[in-house]
Protein backbone atom coordinates (compact mmCIF):
# COMPACT_ATOMS: atom_id res chain seq x y z
CA UNK A 1 0.00 0.00 0.00
CA UNK A 2 2.85 2.55 1.20
CA UNK A 3 4.75 1.44 -2.52
CA UNK A 4 1.50 2.84 -4.48
CA UNK A 5 1.34 6.33 -2.48
CA UNK A 6 3.69 8.15 -4.80
CA UNK A 7 1.94 7.29 -7.82
CA UNK A 8 -1.45 8.45 -6.44
CA UNK A 9 0.26 11.65 -5.40
CA UNK A 10 1.26 11.85 -8.76
CA UNK A 11 -1.71 10.80 -10.19
CA UNK A 12 -3.74 13.66 -8.19
CA UNK A 13 -1.40 16.16 -8.70
CA UNK A 14 -1.61 16.00 -12.96
CA UNK A 15 -5.42 15.68 -12.48
CA UNK A 16 -5.70 18.60 -10.11
CA UNK A 17 -3.07 20.79 -13.26
CA UNK A 18 -5.78 19.43 -16.03
CA UNK A 19 -8.77 21.01 -13.93
CA UNK A 20 -6.89 24.31 -13.45
CA UNK A 21 -5.69 24.26 -17.39
CA UNK A 22 -9.24 23.18 -18.25
CA UNK A 23 -11.42 25.75 -15.68
CA UNK A 24 -12.69 28.68 -17.31
CA UNK A 25 -12.21 32.08 -16.69
CA UNK A 26 -8.31 31.64 -15.00
CA UNK A 27 -7.20 33.09 -17.65
CA UNK A 28 -7.96 35.91 -20.76
CA UNK A 29 -8.82 34.58 -24.06
CA UNK A 30 -5.40 35.14 -26.29
CA UNK A 31 -5.43 38.41 -27.92
CA UNK A 32 -6.11 38.02 -31.87
CA UNK A 33 -3.24 37.46 -33.78
CA UNK A 34 -1.62 40.58 -36.08
CA UNK A 35 0.83 40.44 -38.99
CA UNK A 36 2.94 42.97 -39.79
CA UNK A 37 4.51 43.60 -43.19
CA UNK A 38 8.50 41.76 -42.95
CA UNK A 39 11.02 43.79 -44.46
CA UNK A 40 13.43 43.16 -46.90
CA UNK A 41 16.88 43.13 -45.04
CA UNK A 42 20.03 42.80 -47.17
CA UNK A 43 23.24 40.86 -45.00
CA UNK A 44 26.54 41.52 -46.49
CA UNK A 45 29.84 40.49 -44.92
CA UNK A 46 32.45 43.22 -44.43
CA UNK A 47 35.55 41.00 -45.55
CA UNK A 48 36.17 37.88 -47.88
CA UNK A 49 39.22 36.07 -48.55
CA UNK A 50 39.41 34.27 -52.30
CA UNK A 51 42.18 32.44 -53.24
CA UNK A 52 43.81 32.73 -56.59
CA UNK A 53 45.65 30.12 -59.09
CA UNK A 54 49.34 30.72 -59.88
CA UNK A 55 50.92 31.02 -63.33
CA UNK A 56 51.99 28.08 -65.56
CA UNK A 57 53.54 25.45 -63.50
CA UNK A 58 56.20 22.68 -65.06
CA UNK A 59 54.22 19.84 -64.57
CA UNK A 60 57.43 17.38 -63.74
CA UNK A 61 58.61 19.72 -60.99
CA UNK A 62 55.32 21.51 -59.44
CA UNK A 63 56.97 22.58 -56.75
CA UNK A 64 59.08 24.69 -58.05
CA UNK A 65 58.09 28.87 -58.26
CA UNK A 66 55.56 29.24 -61.01
CA UNK A 67 55.87 31.97 -63.60
CA UNK A 68 54.01 34.24 -62.47
CA UNK A 69 50.53 35.06 -63.51
CA UNK A 70 49.33 38.34 -63.87
CA UNK A 71 45.81 39.52 -61.65
CA UNK A 72 43.20 41.95 -62.19
CA UNK A 73 40.39 42.13 -59.72
CA UNK A 74 37.29 44.47 -58.63
CA UNK A 75 39.46 45.88 -55.83
CA UNK A 76 41.73 47.74 -58.17
CA UNK A 77 44.66 45.34 -58.30
CA UNK A 78 45.77 44.61 -62.25
CA UNK A 79 48.82 44.70 -64.84
CA UNK A 80 51.94 45.41 -63.15
CA UNK A 81 50.98 44.60 -59.68
CA UNK A 82 52.78 41.23 -58.02
CA UNK A 83 50.97 38.37 -58.47
CA UNK A 84 49.03 36.98 -55.40
CA UNK A 85 48.28 33.98 -53.48
CA UNK A 86 45.13 34.91 -52.12
CA UNK A 87 43.15 38.32 -52.16
CA UNK A 88 41.52 40.00 -49.42
CA UNK A 89 38.92 42.22 -49.72
CA UNK A 90 37.76 44.62 -47.03
CA UNK A 91 34.88 46.89 -47.44
CA UNK A 92 35.72 50.89 -46.17
CA UNK A 93 34.30 51.55 -42.61
CA UNK A 94 30.93 51.49 -42.02
CA UNK A 95 29.76 50.09 -45.97
CA UNK A 96 29.14 46.69 -47.02
CA UNK A 97 31.34 44.22 -49.07
CA UNK A 98 30.49 43.97 -52.71
CA UNK A 99 30.50 40.71 -53.97
CA UNK A 100 34.07 40.88 -55.02
CA UNK A 101 35.67 38.90 -58.00
CA UNK A 102 38.35 38.56 -59.55
CA UNK A 103 41.12 36.67 -62.03
CA UNK A 104 44.41 35.41 -63.01
CA UNK A 105 45.47 35.58 -66.56
CA UNK A 106 48.11 33.14 -67.38
CA UNK A 107 49.69 32.57 -70.98
CA UNK A 108 52.81 31.40 -72.85
CA UNK A 109 53.00 32.25 -76.07
CA UNK A 110 55.98 29.58 -77.00
CA UNK A 111 57.00 26.02 -75.79
CA UNK A 112 55.38 22.92 -74.28
CA UNK A 113 53.08 24.71 -71.90
CA UNK A 114 51.75 26.80 -74.93
CA UNK A 115 48.17 28.50 -73.89
CA UNK A 116 46.04 30.98 -72.17
CA UNK A 117 43.98 31.23 -69.40
CA UNK A 118 41.81 33.73 -67.28
CA UNK A 119 41.14 31.80 -64.16
CA UNK A 120 38.74 32.97 -61.60
CA UNK A 121 39.72 33.62 -57.90
CA UNK A 122 37.47 31.46 -55.37
CA UNK A 123 36.39 31.01 -52.23
CA UNK A 124 37.47 28.31 -50.12
CA UNK A 125 35.01 25.53 -50.39
CA UNK A 126 34.58 22.13 -48.07
CA UNK A 127 33.12 20.46 -50.37
CA UNK A 128 34.14 20.80 -54.45
CA UNK A 129 33.89 18.90 -57.73
CA UNK A 130 37.06 19.15 -60.46
CA UNK A 131 36.77 18.00 -64.33
CA UNK A 132 39.81 16.86 -65.16
CA UNK A 133 39.42 14.67 -68.16
CA UNK A 134 41.99 12.30 -69.90
CA UNK A 135 44.98 10.94 -67.73
CA UNK A 136 46.25 8.84 -70.22
CA UNK A 137 49.58 8.65 -71.64
CA UNK A 138 50.70 12.38 -72.89
CA UNK A 139 48.53 13.28 -69.95
CA UNK A 140 49.71 15.85 -67.32
CA UNK A 141 47.75 17.92 -64.84
CA UNK A 142 48.74 18.98 -61.72
CA UNK A 143 46.29 19.72 -59.14
CA UNK A 144 46.64 22.95 -56.74
CA UNK A 145 44.95 23.04 -53.63
CA UNK A 146 45.39 26.43 -51.60
CA UNK A 147 44.27 27.32 -48.41
CA UNK A 148 43.99 31.15 -46.78
CA UNK A 149 42.69 30.91 -43.72
CA UNK A 150 45.31 30.85 -40.67
CA UNK A 151 44.39 27.12 -39.86
CA UNK A 152 45.67 24.17 -41.70
CA UNK A 153 42.50 22.02 -43.41
CA UNK A 154 42.64 18.06 -44.12
CA UNK A 155 41.91 17.33 -47.71
CA UNK A 156 40.48 14.13 -48.75
CA UNK A 157 40.50 13.13 -52.14
CA UNK A 158 38.34 10.56 -54.50
CA UNK A 159 37.30 10.13 -58.17
CA UNK A 160 34.57 8.96 -60.07
CA UNK A 161 35.10 8.08 -63.79
CA UNK A 162 33.35 7.25 -67.04
CA UNK A 163 32.40 3.07 -65.24
CA UNK A 164 31.25 4.69 -62.19
CA UNK A 165 33.36 5.58 -58.87
CA UNK A 166 36.85 4.94 -59.03
CA UNK A 167 38.24 2.03 -56.53
CA UNK A 168 41.55 3.87 -55.50
CA UNK A 169 41.29 4.49 -51.55
CA UNK A 170 40.69 8.21 -51.04
CA UNK A 171 43.68 10.26 -50.84
CA UNK A 172 43.97 11.91 -47.13
CA UNK A 173 46.39 15.25 -47.46
CA UNK A 174 46.97 18.32 -44.94
CA UNK A 175 47.18 21.63 -46.92
CA UNK A 176 49.27 24.31 -44.46
CA UNK A 177 47.49 27.74 -43.17
CA UNK A 178 48.34 30.60 -46.05
CA UNK A 179 49.82 28.57 -48.17
CA UNK A 180 49.09 26.23 -51.61
CA UNK A 181 49.90 22.53 -52.03
CA UNK A 182 50.67 21.14 -55.62
CA UNK A 183 49.61 17.54 -56.02
CA UNK A 184 49.58 15.24 -59.00
CA UNK A 185 46.28 12.93 -59.31
CA UNK A 186 47.57 11.26 -62.24
CA UNK A 187 49.34 8.88 -59.62
CA UNK A 188 46.67 7.92 -57.90
CA UNK A 189 44.34 7.63 -61.20
CA UNK A 190 46.00 7.02 -64.13
CA UNK A 191 44.35 5.75 -67.39
CA UNK A 192 41.24 7.28 -67.44
CA UNK A 193 39.65 9.02 -70.18
CA UNK A 194 36.88 11.08 -68.11
CA UNK A 195 38.69 11.75 -64.42
CA UNK A 196 36.75 13.96 -61.93
CA UNK A 197 37.85 14.55 -58.61
CA UNK A 198 35.85 15.27 -55.88
CA UNK A 199 38.12 17.69 -52.80
CA UNK A 200 36.41 17.31 -48.89
CA UNK A 201 38.29 19.51 -46.63
CA UNK A 202 37.61 20.52 -43.05
CA UNK A 203 37.57 23.63 -41.33
CA UNK A 204 37.36 27.25 -43.82
CA UNK A 205 38.04 24.90 -46.71
CA UNK A 206 39.94 25.11 -49.81
CA UNK A 207 40.03 26.52 -53.14
CA UNK A 208 40.82 23.92 -55.77
CA UNK A 209 42.57 24.46 -59.27
CA UNK A 210 43.99 22.55 -61.60
CA UNK A 211 46.85 22.89 -64.92
CA UNK A 212 46.42 20.56 -67.81
CA UNK A 213 48.69 19.97 -70.53
CA UNK A 214 49.81 16.91 -72.78
CA UNK A 215 52.43 16.03 -75.32
CA UNK A 216 52.08 13.96 -78.25
CA UNK A 217 55.43 12.47 -78.37
CA UNK A 218 57.74 16.36 -78.84
CA UNK A 219 54.76 18.07 -80.09
CA UNK A 220 52.60 20.26 -77.35
CA UNK A 221 49.04 19.38 -77.24
CA UNK A 222 48.36 22.90 -75.60
CA UNK A 223 47.66 24.07 -71.51
CA UNK A 224 44.57 25.64 -70.07
CA UNK A 225 44.02 26.25 -65.96
CA UNK A 226 40.37 24.59 -64.87
CA UNK A 227 38.92 25.03 -61.62
CA UNK A 228 36.61 23.45 -58.82
CA UNK A 229 32.63 23.92 -59.07
CA UNK A 230 29.84 22.54 -57.18
CA UNK A 231 26.53 20.05 -58.32
CA UNK A 232 23.87 22.32 -59.62
CA UNK A 233 20.56 21.70 -61.40
CA UNK A 234 20.59 24.26 -63.63
CA UNK A 235 24.16 25.68 -65.77
CA UNK A 236 24.87 27.25 -68.64
CA UNK A 237 28.83 27.72 -70.52
CA UNK A 238 29.19 30.38 -72.67
CA UNK A 239 31.26 30.69 -75.73
CA UNK A 240 30.76 27.10 -77.54
CA UNK A 241 31.19 26.96 -80.22
CA UNK A 242 34.05 28.16 -83.07
CA UNK A 243 36.44 25.73 -82.37
CA UNK A 244 38.00 22.31 -84.09
CA UNK A 245 36.37 19.89 -81.34
CA UNK A 246 35.14 20.12 -78.35
CA UNK A 247 33.84 18.09 -75.53
CA UNK A 248 31.47 18.11 -72.61
CA UNK A 249 31.41 16.21 -69.62
CA UNK A 250 28.64 15.86 -67.01
CA UNK A 251 29.23 14.27 -64.19
CA UNK A 252 26.08 12.73 -62.24
CA UNK A 253 27.49 12.46 -58.40
CA UNK A 254 23.85 11.63 -56.55
CA UNK A 255 22.26 7.97 -56.33
CA UNK A 256 19.71 8.44 -58.83
CA UNK A 257 20.60 8.89 -63.06
CA UNK A 258 20.42 12.29 -64.34
CA UNK A 259 18.53 13.12 -67.48
CA UNK A 260 19.87 16.39 -69.09
CA UNK A 261 18.07 18.50 -71.29
CA UNK A 262 21.08 20.52 -73.62
CA UNK A 263 20.06 23.49 -75.19
CA UNK A 264 22.43 25.98 -77.59
CA UNK A 265 21.27 29.19 -77.12
CA UNK A 266 22.34 31.76 -80.34
CA UNK A 267 21.56 35.35 -81.13
CA UNK A 268 18.68 34.52 -83.60
CA UNK A 269 17.38 30.77 -82.33
CA UNK A 270 17.67 28.05 -79.65
CA UNK A 271 18.02 24.78 -80.71
CA UNK A 272 18.62 21.45 -79.18
CA UNK A 273 21.72 20.33 -78.74
CA UNK A 274 20.75 16.61 -79.31
CA UNK A 275 17.71 15.05 -80.85
CA UNK A 276 16.97 13.06 -77.44
CA UNK A 277 17.35 14.46 -73.57
CA UNK A 278 21.08 12.87 -72.30
CA UNK A 279 20.73 10.01 -69.70
CA UNK A 280 23.83 9.90 -67.04
CA UNK A 281 24.02 6.94 -65.17
CA UNK A 282 24.44 7.65 -61.07
CA UNK A 283 27.92 7.94 -59.77
CA UNK A 284 29.79 8.21 -63.62
CA UNK A 285 30.84 11.05 -66.32
CA UNK A 286 29.61 11.71 -69.56
CA UNK A 287 31.67 13.29 -72.52
CA UNK A 288 29.69 13.92 -75.53
CA UNK A 289 31.24 15.59 -78.92
CA UNK A 290 30.28 18.80 -79.40
CA UNK A 291 31.72 19.20 -82.65
CA UNK A 292 29.43 20.97 -84.81
CA UNK A 293 27.19 22.46 -82.27
CA UNK A 294 27.42 25.97 -82.98
CA UNK A 295 29.14 27.71 -85.87
CA UNK A 296 29.43 30.67 -83.76
CA UNK A 297 30.17 31.45 -80.60
CA UNK A 298 26.94 30.95 -78.12
CA UNK A 299 25.74 29.22 -74.73
CA UNK A 300 25.17 25.76 -73.52
CA UNK A 301 22.18 25.36 -70.95
CA UNK A 302 22.00 22.38 -69.32
CA UNK A 303 18.75 21.81 -67.30
CA UNK A 304 18.52 18.14 -64.87
CA UNK A 305 16.45 17.55 -61.83
CA UNK A 306 19.55 15.59 -60.15
CA UNK A 307 22.65 17.43 -59.50
CA UNK A 308 25.35 17.53 -61.91
CA UNK A 309 28.88 19.17 -62.55
CA UNK A 310 29.70 20.35 -65.77
CA UNK A 311 32.66 21.63 -68.36
CA UNK A 312 34.09 21.93 -71.62
CA UNK A 313 36.85 20.82 -73.08
CA UNK A 314 37.89 23.23 -76.31
CA UNK A 315 40.80 22.32 -78.70
CA UNK A 316 42.20 23.85 -81.87
CA UNK A 317 44.75 22.91 -84.23
CA UNK A 318 47.53 25.09 -84.22
CA UNK A 319 50.73 25.93 -86.56
CA UNK A 320 52.82 23.27 -88.04
CA UNK A 321 55.66 21.87 -85.48
CA UNK A 322 58.89 21.48 -86.88
CA UNK A 323 60.14 18.18 -87.65
CA UNK A 324 56.77 16.32 -87.20
CA UNK A 325 53.90 16.14 -89.36
CA UNK A 326 51.95 16.41 -86.40
CA UNK A 327 50.68 20.34 -85.77
CA UNK A 328 50.59 21.96 -82.48
CA UNK A 329 47.35 21.65 -80.46
CA UNK A 330 45.91 24.55 -78.71
CA UNK A 331 43.12 23.47 -75.63
CA UNK A 332 41.30 25.82 -72.93
CA UNK A 333 38.30 24.41 -70.77
CA UNK A 334 35.16 26.54 -70.40
CA UNK A 335 33.00 26.49 -67.18
CA UNK A 336 29.76 27.49 -65.94
CA UNK A 337 28.79 31.35 -65.74
CA UNK A 338 27.34 32.61 -62.76
CA UNK A 339 23.70 34.28 -62.87
CA UNK A 340 24.41 37.77 -61.65
CA UNK A 341 22.16 41.90 -61.69
CA UNK A 342 25.42 43.94 -61.45
CA UNK A 343 29.38 43.18 -61.85
CA UNK A 344 32.80 44.58 -62.66
CA UNK A 345 34.72 43.43 -65.72
CA UNK A 346 38.48 44.88 -67.16
CA UNK A 347 38.01 46.88 -70.20
CA UNK A 348 40.18 46.43 -73.38
CA UNK A 349 42.79 48.53 -72.59
CA UNK A 350 43.38 46.81 -68.86
CA UNK A 351 43.49 43.52 -70.52
CA UNK A 352 45.95 44.10 -73.37
CA UNK A 353 48.17 45.22 -70.66
CA UNK A 354 47.97 41.62 -68.82
CA UNK A 355 47.72 39.65 -71.84
CA UNK A 356 51.06 41.70 -73.17
CA UNK A 357 52.81 41.05 -70.19
CA UNK A 358 52.27 37.24 -70.23
CA UNK A 359 52.78 36.61 -73.66
CA UNK A 360 56.35 38.58 -73.06
CA UNK A 361 57.86 36.06 -70.48
CA UNK A 362 60.37 33.68 -70.49
CA UNK A 363 59.09 30.60 -71.48
CA UNK A 364 58.82 27.57 -68.95
CA UNK A 365 60.06 24.21 -70.61
CA UNK A 366 61.02 24.83 -74.33
CA UNK A 367 60.57 22.39 -76.99
CA UNK A 368 62.48 19.72 -78.09
CA UNK A 369 63.76 21.61 -81.36
CA UNK A 370 63.21 25.32 -81.42
CA UNK A 371 60.31 27.31 -82.01
CA UNK A 372 59.19 30.85 -82.00
CA UNK A 373 57.38 32.91 -79.11
CA UNK A 374 55.63 35.87 -79.08
CA UNK A 375 52.60 37.77 -79.88
CA UNK A 376 51.66 38.94 -82.93
CA UNK A 377 47.63 40.24 -82.18
CA UNK A 378 44.83 39.73 -79.60
CA UNK A 379 41.34 40.15 -79.56
CA UNK A 380 38.58 40.10 -76.55
CA UNK A 381 34.69 40.45 -76.81
CA UNK A 382 31.57 39.82 -74.25
CA UNK A 383 29.34 36.87 -74.29
CA UNK A 384 25.74 37.53 -72.10
CA UNK A 385 22.88 34.93 -72.14
CA UNK A 386 19.55 35.10 -70.68
CA UNK A 387 19.03 31.51 -69.83
CA UNK A 388 15.47 30.05 -71.41
CA UNK A 389 14.15 29.18 -67.69
CA UNK A 390 14.67 32.65 -66.70
CA UNK A 391 10.95 33.25 -66.41
CA UNK A 392 11.54 36.64 -67.41
CA UNK A 393 10.68 37.09 -70.98
CA UNK A 394 13.50 39.41 -71.75
CA UNK A 395 16.17 41.50 -69.85
CA UNK A 396 17.40 45.06 -70.34
CA UNK A 397 20.97 44.99 -69.88
CA UNK A 398 23.67 48.19 -69.95
CA UNK A 399 27.17 47.91 -70.25
CA UNK A 400 29.73 50.72 -70.10
CA UNK A 401 26.45 52.72 -70.52
CA UNK A 402 24.96 50.75 -73.96
CA UNK A 403 21.69 49.40 -73.57
CA UNK A 404 20.84 45.71 -74.75
CA UNK A 405 17.52 44.17 -74.98
CA UNK A 406 17.74 40.44 -74.91
CA UNK A 407 15.25 37.73 -75.07
CA UNK A 408 14.64 34.75 -73.08
CA UNK A 409 17.12 32.23 -74.62
CA UNK A 410 19.37 34.06 -76.37
CA UNK A 411 22.73 35.09 -76.58
CA UNK A 412 24.80 38.13 -77.59
CA UNK A 413 28.30 39.07 -78.20
CA UNK A 414 29.11 42.62 -77.84
CA UNK A 415 32.99 44.02 -78.02
CA UNK A 416 35.01 44.85 -75.15
CA UNK A 417 34.58 48.66 -73.88
CA UNK A 418 37.59 50.39 -73.51
CA UNK A 419 37.90 51.22 -70.07
CA UNK A 420 36.58 49.47 -67.11
CA UNK A 421 33.33 48.95 -67.01
CA UNK A 422 29.99 48.10 -64.91
CA UNK A 423 27.63 45.41 -65.93
CA UNK A 424 23.79 45.85 -64.69
CA UNK A 425 20.41 43.82 -65.81
CA UNK A 426 16.46 44.37 -64.51
CA UNK A 427 17.12 40.56 -64.12
CA UNK A 428 19.78 37.71 -63.11
CA UNK A 429 21.91 36.84 -66.35
CA UNK A 430 25.10 35.17 -67.44
CA UNK A 431 28.31 36.17 -68.87
CA UNK A 432 31.90 35.28 -70.34
CA UNK A 433 34.96 37.28 -71.57
CA UNK A 434 36.19 35.83 -74.40
CA UNK A 435 39.67 36.40 -75.12
CA UNK A 436 42.31 35.81 -77.65
CA UNK A 437 45.97 36.17 -78.59
CA UNK A 438 47.36 35.10 -82.06
CA UNK A 439 51.08 33.46 -81.99
CA UNK A 440 53.66 32.03 -84.04
CA UNK A 441 52.44 28.52 -83.41
CA UNK A 442 48.67 29.38 -82.99
CA UNK A 443 45.43 31.42 -81.59
CA UNK A 444 45.08 30.70 -78.11
CA UNK A 445 41.67 31.16 -76.36
CA UNK A 446 40.19 31.60 -72.75
CA UNK A 447 37.53 32.18 -71.10
CA UNK A 448 36.42 33.68 -67.64
CA UNK A 449 32.75 33.35 -66.18
CA UNK A 450 32.18 36.72 -64.96
CA UNK A 451 31.03 36.26 -61.53
CA UNK A 452 33.57 34.19 -58.32
CA UNK A 453 33.09 30.64 -57.58
CA UNK A 454 31.92 30.24 -53.43
CA UNK A 455 30.13 33.47 -53.23
CA UNK A 456 26.55 34.43 -53.77
CA UNK A 457 24.18 37.32 -52.81
CA UNK A 458 21.20 36.26 -50.99
CA UNK A 459 18.16 38.48 -50.07
CA UNK A 460 15.65 36.75 -47.02
CA UNK A 461 12.07 38.10 -45.76
CA UNK A 462 12.65 38.70 -41.89
CA UNK A 463 9.57 38.83 -39.70
CA UNK A 464 10.00 41.73 -36.74
CA UNK A 465 7.48 41.43 -33.81
CA UNK A 466 6.76 44.84 -31.97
Amino acid sequence: MRSSLPALLALALALGLLGVVGAPGLFPPPEELRSFDAPVMSVKPSSAVLACPPGILDPFEPEEAANPGAIWSTTGLGAGDEPLSQLVVKAPEGAHLELPSGFILAAQSGGELLGLSATGCSAPLTDQWIVLGSTQLGSDAVLVLSNPSPLPSKVTISAMGAAGPLAAQAQPLTVPAHSSLPVLPLGWFADEDNLVLRIQAEGAGVAAFAQLSALDGEVPQGTTWTSASTPTNSAMILGVGGEESATLRIAVPGEEPATVRATILGAEEEKPLTEEEITVDAGTVLAIPLDGASAQEAALELESEQAMIVAVERTWKGGAFPTSTTPWRLLSTSLPSKPFTSAKIPGAETLGRLVASQMSMSTRRQTSVHTESGMESWTAKLIIALPQSAGAGSASIEVAGQRVELLEGRSTILDLPSADASISANTPIRAALLIEAVTPNGTVHASWPVGTAGLVAREAQVSVEP
